[in-house]
């Protein structure tokens, strides 16, 4: 039993995820090798729970303290 043939709409969607999920990754990669370079930003703690499938992608802490900030990267398109 062959599967049904999908939609050019279908077939769209499935390339736009699979784009978004890929410049999503790259995003990621690239915010954990500048983040220390952010002056705002340099002085927390970066933890990667992408994993954890909590809603965001890293949370950022400063030394000795409870709470964190959550940062969610969307996507990358260009190298900078």
């Amino acid at each position: 039993m062959s599967s049904p043939k999908k939609t050019e709409a279908e077939e769209g969607e499935e390339s736009s995820f699979a784009k978004r999920l890929i410049t999503g990754q790259a995003a990621e990669k690239y915010f954990e090798v500048v983040h220390p370079t952010l002056p705002t930003l340099a002085h927390y703690t970066l933890e990667n729970v992408t994993s954890l499938g909590c809603g965001f992608d890293f949370r950022l802490r400063k030394s000795g303290l409870d709470d964190f900030m959550a940062v969610d990267v969307k996507g990358l398109n260009d190298s900078r």
